[in-house]
């Protein structure tokens, strides 16, 4: 076992020109890192830049994680603080995480919490009630289903300083569900690395095969989603009397679940069908070349590997929630949306998307810069600053006024 706290600091890289008013900010980065999704590969670019503005980080994350792993891989400067036991399995690893945070961040001198996950909002919250002084920053990335205006949550949600959305659709959902005003909040779109002309798309060829690309997340605990996503190909394929591939792309370097691990084990069924291949990538994004179609799985509000298929000229297939329906009514080639788990619906509107694959792609060509956010990433992170800034002098502000 590892003492609690255990810590690994590597030097900071050598960055840009340090802001006077970011300088010196301790900011502890609650983040378990158990799952691999947007919020985290956004974390990592993220902490990254932040360590080059002087900012010093502190991450607070389950030991072997995928988060830990690409971490490690990337050699960032921040320390990484480890608890004894796996955050999420059991209730006592949440009342571990209630202790370790209070001490940490009395023993590191933290001047700002930031949490990515909603689950955390009751630790996090009576942790810092003995630090006043210290803010509450919250990045939320899924569609809160379970409300917190309950009785037991409010003196929770109300030490929460600031949040951060992906999507402005999200704004609402906080509001309904929690009741933190927006102006508490900020959006930040997830912003991918830019798409070089050599990742782009290539030319839509009518006689060709359809390649239709999906990301499969390394800690997969079922075969639900992938199976539907088979199944839905495999009907996809009989109606467009066209050859289909499917590539599914898997992390190479990240540790896998045992479904991931036996992938091709679970495809073989439907990969007499239709082809199947199963794609290991380096790096936090999966190559765009030579992809018709990108078909998201994930859950989340906005998936950033679906904003690059888009930055690509690619066509989407997502879930129908606000984020994508927003996209859709602003430009309607963004491609097409589904209820979850309707096969019926996948297949359909995957087929009307493979029928008409020149005029998607050609129209997402011509109009991209315009409907899909300007991402720029140093101007994201200058505006995340900025809200760090501000909350910690609205803390001290506000326990000057208790003083007086």
């Amino acid at each position: 076992m590892y003492p609690e706290g255990e810590t690994r600091t590597s030097s900071h890289p050598i960055g840009q020109a340090v802001r006077p008013e970011t300088k010196g900010i301790r900011v502890l980065h609650v983040l378990r890192g158990h799952r691999w999704g947007t919020i985290e590969r956004e974390s990592v670019r993220a902490i990254e830049w932040l360590q080059k503005t002087g900012v010093e980080s502190f991450i607070y994350l389950d030991r072997y994680s995928p988060l830990d792993q690409a971490l490690n891989k990337k050699n960032l400067g921040p320390t990484k603080l480890y608890p004894r036991q796996t955050l999420h399995t059991h209730w006592s690893g949440r009342l571990i995480f209630f202790f370790a945070l209070r001490r940490l961040i009395k023993q590191h001198n933290i001047q700002l919490v930031h949490a990515y996950y909603i689950e955390d909002i009751v630790s996090v919250g009576m942790a810092l009630r003995t630090f006043p002084e210290v803010p509450f920053v919250l990045s939320i990335n899924h569609e809160i289903v379970k409300s917190y205006r309950k009785l037991w949550f409010k003196p929770f949600v109300a030490r929460i300083d600031r949040f951060v959305v992906h999507n402005p659709e999200m704004m609402e959902n906080v509001w309904s569900e929690m009741k933190i005003h927006p102006r508490k909040g900020l959006v930040i779109w997830p912003s991918p690395i830019e798409v070089d002309e050599d990742g782009a798309s290539a030319p839509v060829s009518l006689t060709q095969e359809i390649v239709i690309g999906s990301y499969i997340p390394p800690l997969l605990r079922n075969m639900d989603g992938p199976q539907n996503l088979f199944t839905a190909i495999k009907v996809l394929q009989e109606k467009l009397q066209r050859p289909v591939r499917l590539k599914l792309f898997i992390d190479r370097n990240l540790s896998k679940s045992y479904f991931v691990e036996h992938l091709s084990t679970f495809s073989r069924p439907w990969a007499k069908s239709f082809t199947i291949e199963i794609c290991e990538f380096d790096g936090l994004y999966p190559p765009f070349s030579s992809i018709h179609l990108w078909w998201t799985l994930s859950d989340e509000a906005i998936e950033d590997f679906s904003l690059l298929a888009l930055k690509a000229h690619v066509p989407i297939m997502a879930p129908r929630m606000p984020s994508y329906i927003e996209l859709k009514q602003k430009q309607p080639w963004v491609g097409e949306l589904f209820k979850r788990n309707d096969i019926r619906e996948m297949w359909a509107n995957a087929y009307r998307v493979c029928d008409n694959l020149m005029d998607y792609h050609e129209n997402l060509a011509l109009s991209a810069k315009v409907f899909i956010p300007f991402w720029n990433q140093i101007g994201a992170q200058e505006r995340l600053l900025k809200l760090y800034d501000k909350g910690i002098r609205l803390r001290k502000f506000l326990n000057a006024r208790k003083g007086l």
